[in-house]
């Protein structure tokens, strides 16, 4: 899984893909997902749902879609300041 940032106004993940979400991501949208593994605060849940994402965000994405690829920005490197990058 590759994490990304939130580079457009929004992104939005459609049902049925999987993400890597941090705690406080989980939180927010935890109604609309299906949890497949929690470690150390890290989520990898499948949307129920559609899911939005604003500017900024960073998230795991196991499969990019090619409607996001021009919001969604690879993360380089194995750090990133939300620790999605280290999975």
């Amino acid at each position: 899984m590759k994490t990304y940032q939130v580079d457009g106004k929004l992104a939005v993940i459609e049902g049925d893909q999987v993400v890597r979400l941090t705690a406080e991501q989980f939180e927010a949208r935890s109604h609309n997902v299906d949890v497949l593994t929690r470690q150390d605060g890290i989520f990898v849940v499948r949307a129920r749902r559609p899911l939005q994402f604003k500017r900024g965000e960073q998230i795991g994405v196991e499969a990019l879609p090619r409607e996001l690829a021009s919001v969604l920005l690879p993360i380089e490197g194995v750090g990133s300041r939300t620790g999605l990058g280290r999975r």
